[in-house]
């Protein structure tokens, strides 16, 4: 245009380069040769809980490792459990958690497509967004499904009284199992078994209360380890989830004792707040007329000497009854009591009482 038909001479010869680099800009836009190049890689999260393993193997770990590497193409695999790490190998799904969302966001932070390879037990599903999961290739790993029953938790008030009965309240997951089948749950403290129980697998959950007595205490308060197991069902798949450990203190006497010749609802009723606050452990016992003593959480039969001993050790003794046998069974006690006078009308209120405690008195 500048040298032929506006005939500048030399001097459109740089008027003419610029115009051609413009053309050629507008012709490399045109083109495009960035969308005929291979597409990134994408970002492999894959589960590795425990749930990704199996009793009888790796069959489907390895199936699950063959498929990230074949999606991942090269590109990063992350590994997400508890918190996600980048993969290595000789990797193995120990997670106790499946947790997706922070290995998703590390993802979404990195750019590009986004897989997943799960075997669709995630504990955060419910928190993951709608958008990154729909723009992410998720593969799902079928779980055979396989008759398989476990300890999921045990409950175990914190302090525990020596040679005192104490309840732990187990729970049993079960899956496949038919309404006729059972199981036995048995505790045992530091490897020694003190109660066992039998618990049915009709539906996929299960409570057993399992009594026991914790061995005697050499030291006024220790920490001991307590077990519970699952035994007795041969058809159980799995037995890598059939226990359960915890610890529980148990002490060589109780903080507070409760007496009472006249037990009624409100003597119940202060007996569970007391064992409610769990640092405490609380003793109660009680007697009609002129029978013998009875443990109130078992109604088991207990010795007056038992009684006596409980009573004289007790941080804080709460004596209950008309006023006589209260002035007889505060005698018992060597620390701190509280005189808790019942009246013939069906007994008065806990604030009619003796309150604060008296002094300890030495003897």
């Amino acid at each position: 245009m500048y040298l032929g038909v506006e005939r500048s001479g030399s001097a459109g010869v740089p008027l003419a380069l610029l115009r051609a680099l413009a053309w050629a800009g507008v012709a490399a836009l045109l083109v495009d040769p960035g969308c005929r190049g291979r597409p990134p890689a994408p970002t492999v999260l894959l589960d590795a809980s425990l749930s990704m393993s199996d009793a009888f193997g790796d069959i489907r770990w390895r199936a699950a490792v063959d498929t990230a590497r074949r999606l991942a193409a090269g590109g990063p695999i992350v590994l997400f459990g508890a918190t996600p790490i980048s993969w290595r190998e000789g990797a193995r799904p120990t997670a106790a958690a499946s947790r997706l969302l922070p290995a998703l966001r590390e993802a979404l932070s990195r750019g590009g497509p986004i897989a997943v390879v799960t075997d669709g037990e995630v504990d955060d599903a419910a928190a993951l967004p709608a958008e990154a999961l729909r723009a992410a290739r998720v593969v799902v790993l079928p779980r055979p499904a396989v008759p398989d029953a476990g300890i999921a938790g045990v409950e175990l008030p914190a302090v525990l009284v020596a040679g005192d009965t104490a309840v732990a309240q187990v729970a049993v997951a079960s899956a496949g199992a038919t309404p006729a089948e059972s199981a036995t749950v048995e505790l045992r403290e530091e490897g020694r078994s003190v109660g066992r129980t039998r618990v049915p697998l009709a539906g996929p959950a299960a409570r057993a209360a399992v009594r026991f007595v914790p061995a005697p205490a050499v030291a006024d308060r220790a920490l001991r380890r307590f077990e519970a197991r699952l035994t007795g069902w041969r058809r159980d798949a799995d037995p890598r989830d059939d226990a359960f450990v915890t610890a529980a203190a148990v002490t060589r006497e109780a903080a507070a004792v409760l007496l009472s010749e006249s037990p009624d609802y409100d003597f119940r009723a202060l007996a569970r707040t007391l064992r409610s606050a769990h640092a405490t452990p609380v003793r109660s016992f009680v007697r009609v007329t002129d029978g013998p003593w009875r443990d109130a959480a078992t109604l088991a039969p207990v010795g007056d000497a038992a009684v006596r001993a409980a009573a004289g050790q007790a941080t804080l003794l709460v004596a209950h009854g008309p006023e006589a046998a209260v002035a007889r069974l505060a005698g018992l006690g060597r620390r701190s009591v509280w005189r808790w006078i019942a009246g013939p009308g069906g007994g008065r209120s806990p604030a009619t009482g003796t309150w604060p405690p008296s002094r300890p008195r030495l003897r």
